[in-house]
Order: C-alpha cells, then sequence, then structure tokens
C-alpha cells in the first residue's frame, strides 16, 4: 500500500495494482479512493485486482466500478 500511495502516475499505480493480487496486501477498503481516479486504466484495473480480494468491502466496490458511479465521472460534478 506504501508504494501504491507514493505512485506519481497512472501508469506507476497500474503497475502496483497488478502486483495485489499475487502477494500481501490490504484491504480493500484501502483502495477506494482509487474508484475516483480520472485515469480509466487505473480504474480498469483496480477492478482486476479486486477480484483476488474477498469480503463485503471489496464486492461493494467492484459493483461501484462496474456501475461506473464515481464523482470523477459524473458531468454533473465538474
Amino acid at each position: 500500500m506504501t508504494r501504491l500511495r507514493a505512485a506519481g502516475s497512472a501508469d506507476e499505480i497500474v503497475d502496483v495494482l497488478g502486483e495485489l493480487g499475487r502477494g500481501r496486501r490490504g484491504g480493500a477498503e484501502e483502495l477506494a479512493y482509487l474508484a475516483d481516479h480520472p485515469d480509466p486504466d487505473v480504474r480498469d484495473t483496480l477492478e482486476s485486482a479486486l477480484r483476488a480480494y474477498r469480503g463485503r468491502a471489496a464486492r461493494r466496490l467492484r459493483e461501484r466500478l462496474q456501475r461506473g458511479d464515481s464523482p470523477a465521472l459524473d458531468p454533473d460534478s465538474r
């Protein structure tokens, strides 16, 4: 999670998210802030990474991403 928070670009975030399914990770709720990321590759990779997570928080976050339910994606919020 430290590497994820330190990532400065969308490409770095995507790289770190790709690694989450293969190793030790924190809870899905720690990733919720990325659901609002403006880069669609980050949101798509987050959705894929969440498949390795279990529990209600991961399920709700995946559903949110699948619906596109994000303030960053809402044209009325800009």
